[in-house]
């Protein structure tokens, strides 16, 4: 796992520091012990499913599965494109993917986008318990893609799922459980890595969907491709406005955020990038500029675009921090 690593007397793991979307940071302790408890404190009761429209940009309407009436009053248009927001730890409905990402789309037009609330279960700092709770997470959000086909009539096919952190997985866990259809598209923004590196389980892979499209931006994330596309902005770890190295992380981990929405507002000629044959290839940035390139992101995303990217972000981007 390309995180910060403390290990007892013997070499053994014993703590993980890991740093939220603020940059604060928490020790954790990931033994196998520890992962494997079976002790998880909330239920799925509480995650909310909330739309954000153009006509509606500052209101939150409530969509409750089963609850027919609640999606006719939502402004829900199954003529318009739905997006799926799904945040990651210590987060909710306030957090910046639920607002960076809906004033981006709507830029562009008409969507739905939905913003999916699980944080009274996110917003806890014990990040192992956590972990242990997407699986539940990830089966209620397959329930609402459900609800929304047979409802609504929005085809899973043409949904497009989208998570930042945690939520990347949660986002795979729900493909996989979904009855009416295979999901479209996943967009993974910097999936997470602590507990997946090593952990499988739950764990993204692009089988769940006809097309999943990674971005990569710090040592937060996964570094391998779990993508059908995987780009790697700036080499994947160090963006552009935020500390180098281990002070650097959150801010790195959250700006991906800032990268997609830009590729949805923005010339995305900037995020044109660069086939890289693997992983070391990108290491060493010999990825060939007179290889096939690519755009990352953008509306809708390029379905044909397979393999591993390499692009530079301009300097600075809109909403460095």
């Amino acid at each position: 796992m390309d995180f910060h690593v403390a290990n007892d007397s013997s070499g053994n793991e014993l703590f993980n520091f890991l740093a939220d979307s603020n940059g604060k940071f928490y020790r954790l302790n990931v033994s196998q012990r520890e992962l494997q408890s079976p002790t998880v404190y909330k239920t799925a009761d509480s995650i909310e499913f909330l739309l954000v429209t153009r006509n509606y940009p500052n209101e939150m309407r409530p969509i409750v599965i089963g609850d027919v009436q609640s999606l006719c009053s939502s402004n829900f248009n199954p003529e318009h494109p739905t997006k799926i927001l799904v945040h990651g730890w210590i987060a909710n409905r306030s957090s910046p993917i639920n607002h960076i990402l809906p004033q981006s789309y709507h830029q562009r037009g008409e969507y739905n986008i939905v913003v999916m609330d699980w944080g009274d279960i996110a917003w806890n700092y014990d990040y192992i318990t956590v972990r242990r709770s997407i699986g539940k997470v990830g089966r209620q959000l397959a329930k609402f893609i459900d609800f929304l086909y047979s409802y609504g009539g929005a085809h899973p096919s043409g949904l497009y799922l989208i998570g930042h952190s945690l939520g990347a997985h949660i986002c795979g866990i729900a493909a996989k459980h979904v009855r009416s259809g295979r999901v479209g598209v996943i967009i993974a923004l910097d999936a997470a890595g602590p507990l997946f590196s090593t952990y499988h389980q739950d764990r993204l892979t692009k089988s769940v969907a006809e097309y999943v499209q990674s971005i990569h931006t710090s040592s937060m994330g996964i570094f391998e491709p779990i993508g059908h596309a995987s780009f790697y902005p700036n080499g994947g770890k160090d963006q552009s406005g935020c500390k180098t190295g281990f002070g650097g992380m959150g801010c790195s981990h959250n700006k991906v955020l800032n990268i997609f929405g830009e590729t949805l507002t923005g010339e995305l000629v900037n995020f044109m990038s660069r086939r890289c044959g693997s992983l070391r290839d990108l290491n060493s940035r010999k990825c060939l500029s007179n290889e096939e390139g690519a755009y990352m992101g953008g509306d809708p995303v390029n379905t044909q675009c397979w393999g591993i990217f390499y692009l530079k972000t301009k300097d600075p981007l809109e909403g460095s921090t």
